[in-house]
């Protein structure tokens, strides 16, 4: 697992594999009704796989982050100073350094986006469910 806050912005912290939490706070967002009829965007599970696998791409909150590519390291050299103790001068030494210049694309799904559609989904079908309602009456 890799929690780095700096990969993907201010105060966000990205993580390669499943995390449990026991509770958090998010950014409050609503549904952009511009993006048309939530209920029109909720799809079958079976939809949201493509074999075993899910497939991100298909979520209404699918992301998409660049981060650091840690199974890729290389190595440099770098000039380092070096302060000896008991009154040696300090010195420009060559040491070699593990860096991780190469990035990689990881997708996920925004679960705040999930809510805010899942929400305006529920009241869609409250508005369709309170107009049977009117009618059978």
């Amino acid at each position: 697992m890799i929690f780095n806050t700096s990969e993907v912005g201010s105060g966000l912290a990205w993580f390669s594999d499943n995390v449990s939490a026991t509770g958090f706070m998010t950014r409050t967002q609503v549904y952009d009704k511009s993006k048309g009829k939530a209920l029109d965007k909720i799809k079958d599970a079976s939809d949201l796989k493509e074999g075993e696998e899910i497939d991100h791409s298909e979520f209404y909150g699918h992301v998409e982050y660049e981060v650091t590519d840690f199974s890729r390291p290389e190595e440099e050299l770098v000039d380092e100073e070096v302060c000896g103790n008991k009154g040696r001068p300090c010195e420009i030494v060559e040491v070699l350094k593990t860096v991780y210049p190469h990035t990689k694309i990881e997708e996920g799904v925004d679960i705040v986006m999930e809510i805010e559609l899942l929400r305006q989904a529920i009241y869609e079908l409250k508005l369709e469910n309170e107009e049977l309602r009117a009618l059978i009456k």
